[in-house]
């Protein structure tokens, strides 16, 4: 199994599966009488966590994780840090080999940089990094989608769930699971391309904690299934601690000097 790389795969969102718009145009199909709106859910959820109000007061972030394979030796250590001003992102990686990897958005330009070699993503790798970084927050994502649909009760992982079917302008097709009887999202079910391979995802959201009065899921477990090889492993990933309202410099989520130099040179490029 080639480990190097697929959590990027998932976290940075480079490229996912895509889905067609609904011939609805956007407009969501009314659910099955008794059902939840799409909306019911996502303010159910929100007040779980502590409620708008509270995550609004929310406007930067740090969380410490660690991530490891069952079947493979070592683990990996991920840093999150996040300013909702511009949106603003920066995600660093630690392999067990000790090789890093790092992921970022300054507000207007989404990079990457892997084994020391710096890229900058456009159009739609573009478009879906910045939604995956918010995208568990449902406070932005759930308003670009061109359609949703809600169905259940259905049993996820032990629990009464609603799923949520979001497709999103991005391209992005995810089936959300939130719990009936508390509202928190247990779960989400979305497929990656790897390596030219389709992967099934399906990540647990779990331990919901709180932090400064707003609830986070502090471990997550994910299964992957490859269509083509047929191959199933899983990672686990806890959260070792979380930071709000951090206060970051002005120039902390600037871009890289090798990222910098890659944008410049385009611009130049395009004069000519």
């Amino acid at each position: 199994m080639n480990y190097k790389g697929l959590l990027l795969a998932f976290m940075a969102a480079v490229s996912f599966t895509a889905n067609p718009p609904t011939e609805n145009g956007g407009d969501s199909p009314s659910p099955a009488k008794g059902l939840p709106m799409a909306e019911d859910l996502i303010e159910n959820h929100l007040k779980a966590r502590g409620g708008r109000k509270s995550l609004d007061r929310m406007k930067s972030r740090r969380e410490k994780m660690r991530t490891v394979y069952p079947h493979a030796p070592g683990a990996w250590t991920l840093t999150i840090e996040e300013s909702n001003i511009k949106n603003q992102r920066l995600t660093h990686y630690t392999r067990a080999d000790g090789t890093t990897e790092s992921t970022g958005y300054d507000g207007a330009i989404a990079w990457v940089i892997r084994d020391n070699n710096p890229e900058i993503l456009r159009g739609l790798d573009a478009a879906r990094l910045i939604l995956f970084s918010k995208i568990y927050e449902f406070k932005d994502g759930i308003n670009e989608a061109t359609s949703t649909r809600v169905t259940g009760p259905i049993t996820f992982h032990n629990y009464k769930c609603y799923q949520l079917n979001v497709e999103h302008r991005s391209g992005l097709d995810l089936s959300f699971y939130f719990q009936v009887d508390t509202g928190f999202c247990t779960g989400v079910k979305y497929q990656i391309i790897f390596e030219g391979d389709i992967i099934e995802v399906e990540r647990t959201l779990e331990n919901y904690q709180k932090t400064n009065g707003i609830r986070f899921a502090r471990k997550s477990v994910a299964q992957y299934y490859n269509q083509s090889t047929k191959v199933r492993w899983k990672t686990i990933t806890r959260s070792e601690s979380i930071e709000i309202n951090v206060e970051y410099g002005g120039k902390h989520f600037d871009l890289p000097p090798s990222v910098k130099a890659l944008a410049e040179n385009h611009k130049e490029a395009t004069r000519k």
